[in-house]
Order: C-alpha cells, then structure tokens, then sequence
C-alpha cells in the first residue's frame, strides 16, 4: 500500500482524503490484483447538537480485517459505514474489491441522542466470484434521559444481502429495549434486549433468536450512557 491523506477543517466541517495504490501478491509471489485507493468522509455541524456525516470508500479488504474490527470494537459495530455483526462476514481466503457509501445524522443533547443511519457495501472478490455480494443497511436508535443517572431507548436495523452470481439473498432485522445506567461520572450498565431474525433464500441460512446483551463500560472522560 502506498496513500496520501488530506485533511481540511472549518468551524463547522471537517473533510478527510485518502489516496493511494494497493497491489496484492499471493504467498507464491503472484501478483493477484491492483488498483487505485480513495476514501472520503465528509462532516458538517447543522447546529450545535446536530452533524451529518457522508463517506465514501474505493479500497481492498478481507475477511479477517472484518474479524479484527469486530474483535476491537465489538460486534454490532458501525465499520467503514455499515453496523456490521459477526454473523455477516463470511470466511473467504481471497481479498475483495470493496466499495461503500455511508450517510449519517446524529443528534445529541443533554435530554436525548437519535442516530439514523445508511450504508451499502459492494464486495468483489479476486478469485471467488461466487462470493461477490451487495450488502445495504439502514439503522435507528434513541436513547432518552429519564433521571439523571438512566437512560431508556429503542434501537432498529435492517439489512439485506444479494449474491451477484447466485440467487441468495438474505434480509435481516433485529429490535431492542436499551437501558443505560450511570453507576458514577466514569463506569456506567448498558443492557439491550430484543429479537433478531433472518430470511434467506438458502435452506438453513435463516435463523430467528432472542438476544440479551450486557456491558459494563469505562470511560476515561465522562460516561453518558
């Protein structure tokens, strides 16, 4: 990899550049792809409490740079502009020639926090062509202050996945109850609950579950729920 990186920055926006060249060799030494690099991210403030965000990324990545993600920012995670969880990366040798477009509003007061987010991911394998795929989401979530130390909200996603060569698709949607509690300024409970499902095309591929998940937070600044 060989990139650039331009960053401008305003009162109210920030723009961020990336550049580059990307060529990739298998063990043997073979050269299996190249190409041009470039991912953007655009942030403009509408008002103190409100920001959009639009990025948009032309680059390689593989499975186990998704793995990795996952495992350092947790599962459920917003990557590259898509909510990814662990369930949706496939495990694929080969890298991908991944495109993606994320738009995002964010608005956070001391009352309240409401987050809507789209994104879409186009993943073209070098050798895998079976694999190739055209992955796009769409989220909510809102969280109000009841007291000073709770916070109740709702979250939704929605996602669905279509294999460019094959007749899979897979549709996906989760809901949950979402509690914050502020156990001090630093260390603070989250609890989210709610059903997931997935459709598929594929005999086997669906699924419905009822998640609980549970997080004891640290901050190093002040914990907001």
């Amino acid at each position: 990899d060989a990139f650039f990186r331009f960053e401008s920055e305003t009162s109210r926006s920030t723009l961020k550049v990336d550049a580059g060249y990307t060529e990739i060799d298998s063990e043997d030494q073979i050269k299996e792809d190249s190409g041009l690099m470039f991912e953007t991210e655009f942030t403009r403030e509408i008002s103190g409490s409100t920001r959009i965000t639009a990025s948009y990324g032309n680059s390689y990545s593989d499975s186990g740079e998704r793995f990795r993600d996952l495992n350092e920012l947790g599962d459920g995670t917003n990557i590259n502009g898509t909510d990814i969880n662990i369930e949706d990366v496939d495990v694929v040798a080969d890298p991908f020639r991944l495109q993606e477009f994320m738009l995002a509003l964010d608005r956070s007061t001391n009352v309240d926090s409401l987050r809507i987010h789209l994104g879409f991911d186009d993943e073209d394998y070098t050798k895998s062509s079976e694999e190739d795929r055209q992955y796009s989401n769409v989220s909510v979530s809102y969280l109000r202050r009841i007291t000073r130390s709770l916070r109740l909200g709702i979250n939704g996603d929605y996602s669905k996945r279509d294999y460019s060569n094959s007749d899979r698709q897979d549709k996906t949607w989760s809901a949950n109850l979402v509690g914050a509690y502020n156990l001090s300024d630093k260390i603070g409970l989250r609890l989210e609950v709610g059903p997931r499902r997935r459709d598929s095309t594929v005999t086997n591929a669906g699924f419905k579950e009822s998640r609980a998940m549970l997080e004891i937070i640290y901050a190093t600044g002040s914990y907001r729920g």
